[in-house]
C-alpha cells in the first residue's frame, strides 16, 4: 500500500464524501502479441458491479472504461489513457471520491533521475510504438491535481505496482506488527518443507533435497530480515517515506 499523505489513509478512511463519484477502469489483454494476457478485461467486468454497490454509477458522466477488446469504442492507447486520467481528475473538489482500476502489464525502466535507478510504468496497448506511462507523469497528472478532502483509490493489478504512482509514502507496517507477521510467515515456510523426506534421502547418500530446501529457507529468511529492517523506518502508523521529493506536493487523499 502507498499513500500521498502519511496519516490520511488511516485517519480519514471513514470520513464522509458527499461529492461526486467517478471511476476509470482500464483492462488490457494485448491480443495477438508476445505479451498477451488472458484475464484483464474480465477483471474490469467484475469490478463494475462491485463499484455499483459502493455508489459508483456506470453512466457516461461517472464512469469511463478503456479495453483493448475488438470492437470496443475506446481503446487503452497511451493518448487515450492520458485523456482518461485528465477526465477523472478534472474539476475534482473536496468531498469527491475517485476510483482508478488498471489491469495489465507494468514495467520498470532505468532512469538516472530516480533514487533507486528505475522508474515504474504502466503499459498501454500501443506501448511498443508510443511508449509507456511513467510514475512521475502519473504523479503529476493523477495525484498532484487533487484538492484536500478528495479521495482517490487506485487498484493497480500489474507488476511493480507499489511505486507506479510515485507516492511519497509507502505502508510497510510498524516494527511490531510486521515482526509478528514475519514470525508466522517463517513458521509456515519451515512447515512447507518435507524435512523427513530430506533426512531419509540424506541417510541414503543423497543430500540434494536437504541442501535445496535449506538454501530456499535461508533465502526466504534473508528476505524477511530485509522487510524487518525496512519497517524500522516507518512511523507509528506504519508509513515510511518512499519518494521524499514528493512529500508535501500532494494534498488529496490517495491510497493505492
Amino acid at each position: 500500500t502507498a499513500a500521498a499523505v502519511p496519516l490520511a489513509a488511516a485517519l480519514q478512511s471513514s470520513a464522509p464524501l458527499p461529492g461526486r463519484r467517478r471511476s476509470l477502469l482500464v483492462g488490457i489483454n494485448y491480443f495477438g502479441s508476445s505479451a498477451e494476457l488472458s484475464g484483464c478485461i474480465d477483471d474490469v467486468r467484475r469490478m463494475r458491479p462491485f463499484l455499483e454497490e459502493r455508489g459508483f454509477t456506470s453512466d457516461a458522466e461517472s464512469q469511463l472504461i478503456l479495453l483493448d477488446e475488438p470492437g470496443w469504442g475506446r481503446q487503452p492507447t497511451l493518448e487515450n489513457m492520458r485523456q482518461a486520467i485528465r477526465w477523472l481528475t478534472e474539476s475534482a473538489q473536496t468531498g469527491d471520491a475517485l476510483f482508478f482500476h488498471y489491469s495489465g502489464h507494468g514495467g520498470r525502466q532505468p532512469s538516472s533521475s530516480a533514487a533507486d535507478g528505475y522508474v515504474e510504468t504502466l503499459c498501454p496497448v500501443d506501448y511498443e510504438d508510443e511508449g509507456m506511462l511513467i510514475d512521475t507523469e502519473l504523479f503529476d497528472t493523477l495525484v498532484k491535481p487533487l484538492p484536500s478532502g478528495c479521495r482517490l483509490t487506485c487498484l493497480m493489478d500489474c507488476c511493480h505496482s507499489g511505486g507506479v504512482l510515485n507516492l511519497p509514502y509507502l505502508f510497510t507496517g510498524t516494527h511490531c506488527n510486521l515482526r509478528r507477521a514475519l514470525a508466522g510467515e517463517a513458521i509456515q515456510m519451515a512447515m512447507s518443507k518435507d524435512w523427513l523426506r530430506d533426512v531419509r534421502c540424506w541417510e541414503e547418500g543423497n543430500p540434494t533435497l536437504m541442501l535445496m530446501d535449506a538454501a530456499s529457507m535461508g533465502l526466504g529468511l534473508w528476505q524477511m530480515w530485509q522487510k524487518h529492517k525496512g519497517s524500522k523506518e516507518a512511523n507509528a502508523s506504519g508509513f515510511a517515506t518512499d519518494e521524499g521529493g514528493n512529500v508535501g506536493l500532494a494534498v488529496g487523499e490517495v491510497v493505492a
